[in-house]
């Protein structure tokens, strides 16, 4: 696989604010007025409060603002314009981004909000921008017969690279199975023991076994983890040495259609700006249709929907995908 990129740094403001008007120092807890003797008036009892746990912080009473309330009228105009063609998408550093970062600046300074940087309602934050050239970026897989296959982009698979470099490229990266990609010692959990996938190519499912299990005693059960999310899998493949990571897409478990992946993972790709320039991630992350999984799965003499079943249970062990490179 060769990937060629262009490069941009950028620097995207971060919008912050804080109280305006001065109202009265919370307290902790709610003072009950009482008919004992000798007991103080509720006023003093909650200013005393106020004061003790101040001086216990060693915190400053804050600044409270008096805040329009929200209404489900108000709530829908900031949406709706927000989300108008007018916005443009809201991209970082495009026209869109530049008008919604002065509208939620005047928003704020309507409803009486003072800037929290200096004068400076914004804070940058440094993001680098990383496109793959379509005509010149491609993923390559060779089967055991010697013949290859490249994977249509945007059809079969998306795929991107957090390094910022000119070109990454890697080759033989042998391509194994690892189920659902999870190290979770606190579920009992390690799709990666007693594996060493350095420079290889981990295949793994999206969500976790509790979504495919619907055991709510199995990680959260229907309701998605950290684990199961496609940032995890790529972060944990990257600290086991792998070359790539490629998640299996699947409708239900992911929770949005192909569509969604691709249109969200092709184009110029942001990321924050890392002090080591991606240099300790993966080389290629990506995503692959699960009809193109299928056949890769084929290609290796491996059952798809058996191996899927395997993956549920803590006893699973990864699987080379034998042949495919």
């Amino acid at each position: 696989m060769k990937k060629h990129l262009i490069i941009a740094s950028l620097a995207l403001p971060l919008l912050a604010a804080c109280g305006g008007d001065k109202t009265e120092a919370p307290t902790k807890a709610e003072i009950t007025k009482t008919e004992t003797e000798g007991a103080k008036p509720l006023k003093d009892a909650k200013e005393e409060m106020a004061a003790t746990d101040a001086a216990s912080s060693g915190l400053t009473a804050i600044e409270v603002p008096a805040l329009p309330a929200i209404t489900k009228e108000s709530l829908g105009t900031y949406i709706g314009t927000l989300a108008s063609d007018e916005f443009e998408g809201r991209a970082p550093a495009q026209k869109g981004g530049k008008k919604t970062r002065e509208y939620l600046i005047k928003t704020m300074q309507d409803i009486g909000l003072k800037p929290a940087n200096g004068d400076s309602y914004e804070q940058d934050v440094p993001l680098v921008e990383i496109t793959a050239i379509p005509d010149q970026s491609f993923l390559t897989v060779t089967k055991a017969d010697g013949k290859k296959h490249d994977l249509k982009m945007g059809s079969e698979t998306v795929f991107w690279t957090k390094r910022v470099v000119d070109d990454v490229a890697f080759q033989d990266s042998d391509m194994v199975f690892v189920g659902y990609g999870v190290v979770a010692p606190e579920y009992g959990w390690n799709d990666y023991a007693g594996l060493d996938v350095k420079g290889k190519t981990v295949v793994m499912l999206v969500n976790d076994p509790g979504y495919a299990t619907q055991d709510p005693d199995l990680f959260n059960g229907n309701s998605m983890t950290y684990y199961g999310r496609w940032t995890y899998k790529y972060e944990e493949a990257a600290r086991q040495g792998a070359a790539a990571a490629i998640v299996i897409h699947q409708t239900a478990p992911a929770s949005y259609g192909w569509g969604v992946v691709e249109g969200s993972w092709t184009g110029p790709q942001l990321d924050l700006e890392r002090p080591d320039g991606g240099a300790n991630r993966v080389a290629l992350e990506g995503w692959v249709t699960e009809d193109t999984a299928k056949k890769l799965f084929a290609a290796s003499n491996l059952d798809f929907d058996a191996q899927l079943e395997a993956a549920q249970s803590n006893t699973f062990k990864a699987v080379p995908m034998t042949g495919l490179k």
